[in-house]
């Protein structure tokens, strides 16, 4: 289990604005002892069970790496019992808090009243998202196993969390840094919502349109919207294909979608394929150097296999770049050598292609129909035809 600390805490005990100096280095308590109940949670929830979450998520925090690793493991274990108090952790800032002042060593009635001064402000502030991040882990943990309303539940709450967007002026780097964590977690965590995820899609859409979202918490919607399409492929899939398409995104971005969109192949229409394949293609014309062709190769494995036959003409069409037809013979390739079903097709059309151009009467000189020529009798070689 992933630990998680606190970051960038000032030496000092600075750090209640973004302007104010913070450092990597923060000294913890070890907190012996249990927590006291001093209605940290809603009343409603089980005062035995809530003490044993609050205690284990102090525990999370312990000096000792193995008290902290096997505290994750015993709120896991609690089940459904746990979740009560995770949901409310996660759905409600002030409980979040609560908890970190506690974890903090800091007296109730001192949080309560205000009794605090802007650096131990800030470090509790800090603290409830680090929380939120180990409840998040905690929940989807205990979910996956659980029926459908459990992951509606959670996913309902995810939901409001990933929807949320902090002023980036009124906090600090820090904080602003463990937020992005927590929605880089939630992502993380899709697949343990199963069907129930699929409520999270226009939420995850939102974050792919954003463009101040960080690389990792872009990549990791991408996986998780290649997820949901494959539970709900058309509408799913096109957010991946616009991204992809969208030449004002970062390169990594677009080739992140495209690398997804390789994953789920067999879950995309055949207009689907046949856009992606006119995307590429058109991309690869414009760009013959393109430095991610390596990456769109692998991409097309996944789904190629759907147009076997343009990728085939592809070839064949000698009006197209020598980059796009070699991109196109290497595709061919990778599908061959991964589909039995497919092989014998593959490799008829190839030599076909090979005894077209043997017969072009300019073959002799240096021109892209050679360039191919070579290319394709290459690949037969490697297939042992």
């Amino acid at each position: 289990m992933e630990e998680f600390k606190d970051k960038n805490l000032n030496k000092n005990g600075n750090g209640s604005q973004k302007n104010q100096g913070q450092s990597n280095e923060f000294q913890r308590n070890e907190f012996p002892g249990k927590i006291d109940n001093e209605e940290i949670m809603d009343s409603e929830i089980s005062s035995s069970d809530n003490d044993k979450v609050v205690n284990l998520i102090k525990n999370a925090f312990h000096f000792d790496a193995e008290t902290r690793f096997t505290s994750y493991e015993k709120i896991v274990n609690l089940g459904r019992r746990a979740l009560p108090s995770l949901y409310s952790i996660l759905s409600d800032d002030e409980t979040a808090k609560r908890i970190a002042a506690k974890t903090l060593g800091i007296k109730m009635k001192n949080f309560v009243k205000c009794n605090i001064d802007d650096n131990i402000k800030y470090k509790i502030d800090l603290r409830a998202v680090i929380i939120k991040n180990v409840t998040c882990s905690c929940s989807a943990k205990i979910v996956k196993d659980l029926d459908y309303e459990e992951k509606s539940k959670l996913a309902s709450i995810f939901k409001e969390l990933l929807d949320m967007n902090l002023d980036k002026d009124k906090y600090s780097e820090s904080i602003l840094q463990s937020y992005d964590d927590l929605k880089h977690n939630i992502l993380l965590s899709v697949p343990s919502l199963s069907d129930a995820a699929i409520s999270l899609s226009v939420a995850i859409n939102n974050i792919l349109k954003q463009s101040d979202a960080s690389i990792k918490v872009k990549t990791q919607a991408i996986m998780a919207m290649a997820y949901i399409s494959e539970l709900n492929s058309r509408n799913s899939a096109n957010i991946l294909i616009n991204l992809f398409a969208d030449k004002n995104e970062q390169q990594l971005i677009r080739t992140n979608a495209l690398s997804a969109l390789g994953e789920i192949g067999d879950s995309l229409s055949i207009e689907q394929v046949d856009e992606i394949l006119n995307l590429l293609i058109s991309e690869l014309e414009e760009d013959e150097n393109n430095p991610d062709k390596n990456r769109y190769i692998e991409a097309a494995l996944g789904f190629g296999k759907r147009r076997i036959n343009k990728i085939i003409d592809v070839i064949k069409d000698s009006t197209k770049k020598l980059a796009t037809r070699e991109f196109a013979c290497y595709v061919c390739f990778g599908i061959a050598k991964k589909n039995i079903d497919v092989y014998h097709f593959i490799v008829g059309s190839l030599n076909d292609i090979r005894n077209s151009l043997k017969r072009d009467s300019n073959i002799m000189y240096e021109s892209d129909n050679k360039s191919v020529l070579n290319t394709v009798e290459e690949i037969l070689k490697m297939l042992s035809y």
